[in-house]
């Protein structure tokens, strides 16, 4: 009889501990946070997407012109440190298609200081982001 309750004490533990999490974790519905988010329509007036695109267009021209050098210029130090440790190397030929892809890509988050875009390249989807930096530009933190 006794192996059978310390099981079940187990269980009925369990189970209370699963509920106590969810209660928790729930998300108001009358959160803060959700009020104060704001739509699509309400973020276009606060999105430089001006600005956005122009930058796009440097970072296509020195794609598809394959020129590191360019490249670099565009994006932040931190990620060039990162891409030095070698994860990241491209051949001049997927810069090109990755120049591209740039101006058919789709935004998919954009706020007054970042910005994701979705492209796809031979049907996959990749993704690249950008943000401002200190002196006001815009560049890329991943692509």
């Amino acid at each position: 009889m006794k192996t059978k309750i310390k099981p079940l004490l187990f269980f009925l533990f369990g189970i209370g501990l699963m509920a106590s999490l969810q209660l928790l974790t729930q998300c108001n519905k009358e959160d803060d946070f959700l009020k104060n988010t704001i739509s699509k329509e309400e973020s276009k007036d606060m999105v430089d997407y001006k600005a956005i695109e122009k930058a796009i267009d440097q970072f296509e021209d020195a794609f598809k012109a394959a020129d590191q050098t360019a490249i670099n210029a565009l994006t932040f130090g931190e990620t060039l440190e990162m891409q030095a440790s070698g994860l990241n190397t491209y051949t001049a030929e997927e810069l090109e298609e990755i120049g591209k892809a740039f101006r058919k890509a789709k935004v998919s988050v954009a706020t007054e200081n970042y910005a994701i875009f979705n492209y796809t390249i031979e049907g996959i989807e990749f993704s690249f982001s950008m943000a401002i930096d200190e002196d006001g530009e815009w560049k890329l933190v991943r692509y």
